[in-house]
């Protein structure tokens, strides 16, 4: 089956950024939009091509090997002359901002040479701008999220926490991503001596391979998705393709499905409607919870550690057992006033504690141990308490899809 997404015509370029499948056919010049990659040219310049990689809605990717004694393996990013100049786009200044970003990041592709020729896509040619990228050894965001790629739990809290290191790399240059699609991204296989020490998945590294949409701007609304939703939308794809197998699911899956779902919930919902945590918090959560599998799971035993003046700031990130370290509520009081039953609707402005005042009643917050409290004591607390407080979030049943 052909990938959908959104593709510009190399020969006809038009400001239509509907979806559609590689097959489709140009209304002006019938050839598919896929053109490009079915009839990749042989060569450019001092490359030889070695295969298509993907298509973009400007470009096209390929895997290419430069002629001479090293044969070294590059990405050629190839994109129409005339459509930057139908799009108004720089091409120089996009490759440069690229150079810089690419830098000092780990999660962003090198770009080593850009240049103009001539490119025969099968029976004509066309003047093409080239960049000239790292290879990278690996598959496409993509493939895992189509299920054309085995994904275990491990890579996808990996990918999840590189997505965040990868925005906090862009938003140093003070910079916005905007095309943070799947196919955009691909899931570094890294050689033994290249692996990561002290990582979820060590032989895995998710890094952006197309920077041509940056922009100090933040695209999100209407027919644009911003990176933080990107974001969202692969972290849930994720977690979907690893629900496809839960007869066989371990511990460690579960909670890592559990901690990538409530960060979709976090950051879920429009930008102005969000206090959202830093990337730092997001990554602190998915690795808080994959290593804790390897040792008994008693969170409510576990000690508050806050780094930084920062760190935890909201409330949905904070463990719920935490929460009682935290909370002043003399004698219960407010406790007592809330375990009532029936509805109750608590209401405040944005930041004044809601949230952290009903993530109180959690099981978990009430089976933490206070000061000098026993086992014994804790245990009864919760048989006083005559209910199991759950906490679920409202983000909850937003559709992720659509809140763009």
């Amino acid at each position: 089956m052909a990938k959908i997404g959104k593709y510009c015509c190399f020969f006809c370029p038009q400001s239509d950024f509907n979806e559609k499948s590689l097959d489709d056919v140009c209304p002006t010049c019938s050839r598919t939009y896929g053109f490009p990659l079915t009839h990749a040219p042989s060569s450019i310049r001092p490359y030889s091509i070695l295969k298509p990689l993907s298509r973009g809605f400007y470009g096209a990717t390929y895997v290419a090997e430069r002629q001479g004694p090293l044969r070294t393996k590059h990405v050629l990013k190839v994109i129409p002359v005339e459509m930057y100049k139908y799009f108004k786009k720089d091409f120089e200044a996009e490759c440069g901002k690229h150079s810089e970003v690419a830098a000092d990041a780990d999660h962003v592709v090198g770009i080593t040479d850009l240049f103009t020729a001539e490119v025969k896509f099968g029976d004509v040619s066309l003047p093409c701008h080239v960049a000239v990228l790292q290879h990278l050894d690996g598959f496409l965001l993509g493939d895992y999220l189509r299920g054309e790629q085995p994904l275990s739990a491990a890579t996808a809290a990996q990918v999840a926490a590189d997505l965040f290191h990868m925005k906090a790399e862009l938003e140093r240059h003070l910079i916005n991503h905007n095309d943070l699609h799947a196919d955009n991204i691909i899931v570094e296989k890294l050689s033994k001596g290249m692996q990561r020490q002290g990582a979820m998945d060590p032989g895995v590294r998710a890094v952006a391979i197309d920077l041509g949409s940056l922009s100090p701007d933040r695209r999100s609304g209407g027919q644009y998705r911003g990176d933080l939703h990107w974001i969202a939308s692969h972290i849930q794809a994720m977690v979907d393709q690893l629900q496809k197998n839960l007869d066989s699911t371990i511990d460690l899956d579960s909670r890592v499905m559990h901690a990538l779902q409530l960060i979709v919930q976090l950051i879920a919902p429009p930008i102005e409607n969000q206090r959202t945590p830093s990337a730092e918090d997001f990554i602190r959560l998915i690795e808080s919870e994959y290593f804790r599998t390897a040792e008994p799971w008693r969170p409510w035993r576990e000690q508050l550690r806050l780094r930084t003046f920062g760190s935890s700031y909201n409330a949905q990130t904070l463990d719920a057992w935490h929460v009682p370290r935290l909370l002043v509520d003399p004698e219960g009081a407010w406790l007592a006033r809330i375990s009532t039953p029936g509805p109750l609707v608590v209401t405040g402005m944005r930041g004044c504690g809601k949230t952290l005042l009903l993530r109180a009643l959690q099981f978990h917050a009430r089976a933490a141990r206070h000061n000098e409290a026993t086992d014994t004591d804790v245990l009864q607390r919760l048989r006083q308490d005559n209910y199991v407080g759950l906490f679920v979030s409202a983000q909850r049943l937003l559709d992720v899809e659509n809140r763009d």
